[in-house]
């Protein structure tokens, strides 16, 4: 009996050289993919960082936008604010310069039925709690070929412990002898600075002016106090 043989092709050594270098090839590309792989994955994710990093620059400066243009819209209505009170003021001023006005044509005006000296206005300006501005206004109607002088006296009258009283503006250092007296041919104004006393509710004030001379006479008038904290003339001419 014949044995048996098996055939087998015999390799080279160039044929395993080829497996191996094929291993080789297979191995690296693999490594090369895996690497540019992680390459893509790392430049995707520093993009995406990149892009973070832009959308939180431009809300940075969109939120600084947002802040100048609150204090720019804040700037603008304080100004309007105050724009709007100086325009109130200025209306205000121009009806007391129009109602002086009237008063001084009035004074002038040569078909008044009444003459001689006259209490004009007096005004109350409070400059503190306590403490007021005065201008009393004195003028001669009718006849001003002469001169008219005397004296004034201003009494504040008002409540004190329940009771109602009248202090003399010269006893509470508001009137000094100078500034009581008067003498013009027109128009005098007599202006000072009240302190109200502690514990005094005003309620007006009485004004007494008294000439000199041949045709002496003495005139009074009451105004009422001012209910409002603004400047305001008060009161009435009233000749007695």
């Amino acid at each position: 009996m014949k044995p048996d043989y098996v055939i087998s092709k015999r390799r080279t050594p160039g044929w395993y050289w080829g497996i191996l270098l094929t291993t080789l090839a297979f191995a690296t590309i693999a490594f090369i993919s895996g690497y540019l792989l992680r390459m893509y994955q790392s430049d995707a994710g520093y993009a995406t960082e990149q892009e973070n990093s832009k959308l939180e620059q431009q809300l940075a400066k969109a939120g600084e936008r947002i802040q100048h243009l609150q204090q720019t819209l804040n700037i603008e209505v304080a100004t309007a604010a105050a724009s709007r009170q100086e325009m109130v003021h200025l209306q205000k001023k121009m009806r007391e310069i129009e109602k002086e006005l009237v008063f001084y044509r009035s004074v002038l005006a040569p078909e008044q039925s009444v003459k001689g000296l006259q209490i004009g206005a007096l005004k109350l300006t409070p400059t503190d709690v306590r403490h007021y501005q005065f201008s009393l206004l004195l003028y001669q109607a009718r006849d001003q070929s002469r001169r008219v002088s005397g004296k004034v006296s201003l009494l504040l009258i008002g409540e004190e412990n329940g009771e109602t009283v009248q202090r003399d503006f010269a006893n509470l250092g508001a009137l000094s002898e100078k500034n009581a007296q008067f003498q013009f041919k027109y128009l005098e104004k007599i202006e000072g600075t009240l302190e109200l006393p502690e514990g005094f509710r005003p309620t007006g004030v009485r004004v007494i002016a008294a000439t000199k001379g041949r045709n002496a006479e003495t005139i009074s008038q009451d105004f009422p106090w001012p209910s409002e904290v603004e400047n305001k003339d008060v009161g009435q001419k009233s000749k007695t």
